[in-house]
């Protein structure tokens, strides 16, 4: 698989953070034909090596352990307790405001069994118009507690349940749940396939690394690039283009369309210079449409992977997202396949 079929079954696979083995297991299909190795460091991060020759040419700077990185997690809730009627009530883990969430479709469980249901919620003309999130329950059909924990109970997890779909013309809409982080995922798997197939080797090792639990605190990049030690990573992300209607200007990061993001900074990382101005002049030399990110927020997996051992050089990588940490994502094709591109040849350039 590539592309959008890998993108929409990655993005279909249940894996809310703490609950990713499903997404892992589809990962690990797709880099075993390409991979030199395969590990699993004890937080259960997928750590997929692609050697390098070790040639370096007498008088140029390259790294000696490139780390490529994207979580596999998705945002999503965890079941803290069960009444005797057969409702479900949810923990957040990542998960937007209440109001955003009712009667949504949700697939609830563990990586072994899963069941469907949707939440519901004290309807608005009975609570002054409000949904605070602990009032939401889920309601999976259950008669009684009983039918309920067959199926599902506390400690279990879940998801939104959203179709994916290509939506418009000639630069189609991608929509599904997931998207942040699984188009992360997706493009790492389609670059090692493309450097596998072509036959390309750089001169540095290459880590692809499938990390897990960023959304609720990136608590696993960290033991990732421990492991692997690299002393430049760039991680591959979704970001919220923010330029839907009634949002303000000063918010919106990029454009979509116009090709992916390179941060300079945001809420957790001062990005290395040299590499942000790297992965943007590579973009401009090449012709693969490429965006400074305009606004600040947010972070990601940088964060942690840039205080391992004695530092790491870091950058980021995003994707234009509309909708995102809700129940659909959006992000043009275009984006995606110039994000696979500008990965490919950072590759080959650095």
């Amino acid at each position: 698989m590539k592309g959008m079929e890998l993108l929409k079954t990655l993005c279909m696979t249940f894996g809310p953070s703490g609950c990713e083995d499903p997404v892992a297991k589809v990962i690990k299909e797709q880099v075993l034909p390409h991979a030199d190795e395969v590990t699993t460091d004890r937080l259960g991060s997928l750590l997929v090596l692609y050697k390098g020759t070790g040639e370096v040419k007498e008088g140029t700077r390259v790294p000696r352990r490139l780390m490529l990185a994207a979580h596999m997690d998705e945002v999503g809730f965890m079941i803290r307790s069960v009444d005797d009627r057969g409702l479900l009530y949810p923990a957040k883990l990542s998960v937007g405001e209440g109001k955003m969430l009712t009667g949504r479709s949700v697939t609830i469980g563990n990586a072994e069994k899963q069941t469907d249901g949707f939440i519901g919620a004290v309807p608005a003309h009975k609570s002054g118009g409000s949904t605070d999130f602990g009032a939401l329950y889920i309601d999976i059909g259950a008669k009684n507690r009983a039918e309920a924990e067959s199926h599902a109970g506390k400690g279990d997890f879940g998801v939104f349940r959203t179709e994916f779909e290509e939506l418009g013309g000639a630069d189609p809409l991608w929509k599904g749940k997931a998207i942040d982080d699984r188009l992360g995922c997706a493009v790492l798997c389609d670059v090692l396939a493309e450097l596998a197939e072509s036959g390309y080797r750089p001169a540095f090792d290459t880590w692809f690394c499938f990390t897990r639990r960023e959304e609720v605190g990136a608590s696993t990049a960290a033991t990732a690039a421990y492991a692997v030690d690299p002393d430049v990573g760039i991680v591959l992300e979704a970001t919220a283009v923010s330029d839907v209607y009634g949002t303000d200007e000063t918010w919106q990061v990029g454009q979509q369309g116009k090709g992916p993001l390179v941060s300079l900074i945001d809420a957790g990382t001062i990005y290395d210079k040299d590499l942000a101005n790297f992965l943007l002049e590579l973009g401009e030399e090449k012709g693969i449409p490429v965006q400074p990110k305009k606004y600040p927020g947010g972070t990601n997996d940088t964060r942690p992977i840039s205080k391992v051992r004695s530092g790491v050089r870091v950058a980021a990588i995003s994707s234009p997202t509309r909708y995102i940490h809700t129940a659909a994502c959006a992000v043009r094709k275009s984006d995606y396949e110039s994000m696979v591109r500008l990965v490919s040849a950072a590759v080959r350039n650095l």
